[in-house]
């Protein structure tokens, strides 16, 4: 029967068959179990299993360090931890690179901004994925934060994205999205990306409260709505970003207009987008139930997919700074309540709702 390698070991083991003289060079995998340390689903709380992933889970109510320890083993979320862990290294790099060889100026600033949030956002979620299982409270609160980081990264994104890929002002007459919305603004700032940015950022507020509503709902008590609420909740905030970034992509296109740019916000739409249908349908896992407890599993793969998808923002951005760079619209074309007041009103109303919603949850979970 062929290996199948699902896992690091089963990788080793499939490299060796075949490539005999790489036995030596493979000790890099040699990445242990402990199975003494793990339980199967049936002895997880049921608020804590994962669909189709039969084992590997780690205990819960441990210590510190015993959470500490499983980074270096293999469980059900050791690559969970590992690819979230490398991006928030990598981007936190280019992050102090980028402040100590650029500086912060009108320029750079919102590409920056970008920086500083991807790398939060991974921190956050290699935090998550390291320490949710120490109890159900605490699964529950880490997981509410990862959330809100993933929403909130969409609105610093929005920022740079209007600040650079969207600052031709001949553009903004052909902008679907950005005109369609733009008599939301106030009459003091008429400026259709300012009115993009206030979209996006009320958007993924009202998307984030209904995707951590319906994810605990759906936990508790396995409503169908409740975990469909959660994805289209997931979805909607790509969609209204990804909108205008394909729109600069069509009239760029139809004008005959290339820019480098273009490939990398494709690319960022398509990761997105393949990442968002492997974790919704749970795939591979679902076809194979028991088989990818350990890795290649839903949420490994779209930690990786959602990465690389990040690098391509990224990179499209910084093209679109250099292409537009002392050309783009400044702070005062925008309005500085523009770029300020969004995220600003994000971080205010997040914050309540998670003093609202942590206290509701966490008495219910003591009452079960």
């Amino acid at each position: 029967m062929a290996i199948r390698p699902h896992t690091l070991a089963d990788l080793k083991l499939w490299l060796i068959t075949r490539f005999p003289f790489m036995e030596s060079g493979t000790n890099w995998l040699n990445i242990k179990r402990n199975p003494e340390k793990l339980i199967s689903a049936q002895q997880m709380n049921r608020l804590l299993r994962e669909p189709y992933i039969h084992g590997g889970y780690r205990k819960l109510n441990q210590n510190y360090m015993y959470y500490i320890k499983s980074i270096f083993y293999e469980h059900n979320e050791f690559y969970n931890i590992w690819t979230h862990l490398i991006a928030a290294l990598y981007f936190t790099v280019l992050c102090i690179v980028s402040l100590i060889y650029n500086g912060w100026n009108t320029d750079n600033a919102a590409l920056n901004i970008v920086l500083i949030s991807a790398s939060f956002t991974y921190w956050i979620s290699t935090l998550v994925h390291s320490f949710a299982n120490m109890s159900v409270i605490t699964h529950e609160i880490l997981f509410t934060f990862d959330i809100s980081a993933i929403f909130t990264s969409f609105v610093t994104i929005t920022v740079a994205m209007c600040r650079y890929t969207l600052a031709d002002p001949e553009m903004h007459q052909s902008l679907i999205v950005c005109n369609g919305i733009g008599q939301w603004l106030p009459s003091n700032n008429q400026s259709p990306c300012g009115a993009y940015i206030y979209l996006t950022t009320y958007v993924s507020l009202v998307c984030c409260i209904f995707a951590v509503i319906g994810r605990t709902l759906s936990k508790l008590y396995g409503w169908p709505i409740a975990l469909l609420v959660k994805n289209i909740s997931l979805v909607t905030p790509c969609l209204v970003y990804f909108a205008a970034s394909l729109d600069f992509v069509r009239i760029r296109w139809t004008q005959n207009q290339p820019t480098a740019s273009i490939p990398y916000h494709v690319l960022h739409f398509v990761f997105w987008a393949i990442a968002g249908l492997v974790f919704s349908m749970r795939i591979p896992e679902r076809w194979r139930p028991g088989s990818y407890d350990y890795g290649c599993h839903s949420h490994a793969v779209m930690h990786i997919l959602t990465a690389v998808s990040t690098i391509s923002a990224l990179i499209a951005v910084y093209y679109d700074m250099v292409d537009n760079r002392g050309e783009g619209l400044n702070v005062d074309e925008i309005g500085i309540e523009t770029t300020l007041l969004p995220p600003i009103i994000c971080g205010l109303f997040l914050t309540l709702f998670h003093y609202i919603y942590l206290r509701i949850i966490i008495y219910k979970i003591k009452c079960n």
